[in-house]
């Protein structure tokens, strides 16, 4: 259990392309399938699509900065995040600015769910990477309404309930969530240390 365990051994690298592999199996892991999309709207992607798709942002063709989560060097979940301004499907979901991120994450590695991982990993990558860039003021989580496991992490963190939209995009609604620089919560803050 992670849970009151001060300094949880967690790091972040940039997503390369022998993790591909990896992020297929877990895109097509029922945990993760049921909450994640491609960019086509579909769930359990192929190999190749997998490739094509974070080959993209791998080589920088497309804005989106790709991470995994290490867990005593263990990969066990992927997180990215991008300027909001970047995506004009994902600015007509918010009212947004220029400094505004995004955020999407999941867990890949069953084992390391329910553990508590999910708001400890994402309150240090916001604080050490999203926040770090000075002109990111706000961030913004889209998760599906039903997903109480992921919103509940994000509240965890600070997040708060927006609105509800239609995502034309998937065909679902999204629970729109923001988080300013200044309301994370800190690492003691989420394990109760």
């Amino acid at each position: 259990m992670t849970r009151n365990v001060p300094g949880v051994p967690l790091t972040f690298r940039p997503l390369v392309a022998d993790d591909l592999t990896l992020l297929y199996k877990w895109l097509n892991a029922p945990h993760v399938s049921r909450w994640w999309f491609m960019e086509n709207g579909k769930r359990n992607p192929t190999l190749e699509e997998v490739r094509t798709h974070w080959t993209r942002r791998i080589d920088k063709m497309e804005r989106v900065n790709c991470y995994i989560v290490l867990l005593e060097m263990r990969p066990i979940a992927y997180i990215q995040w991008y300027a909001v301004s970047d995506f004009p499907e994902s600015m007509a979901l918010v009212s947004g600015s220029e400094t505004m991120a995004g955020i999407d994450v999941f867990i890949g590695e069953a084992d390391c769910l329910y553990r508590g991982l999910g708001p400890v990993f994402m309150s240090k990558f916001l604080k050490d990477i999203v926040f770090a860039v000075p002109e990111t003021k706000l961030c913004i989580v889209d998760p599906e309404p039903t997903n109480t496991a992921a919103i509940q992490a994000y509240k965890n963190i600070g997040f708060k309930h927006s609105h509800t939209v239609w995502n034309a995009k998937y065909g679902i609604y999204a629970y729109i969530m923001f988080l300013c620089r200044d309301d994370i919560r800190t690492l003691s803050d989420i394990n109760g240390v």
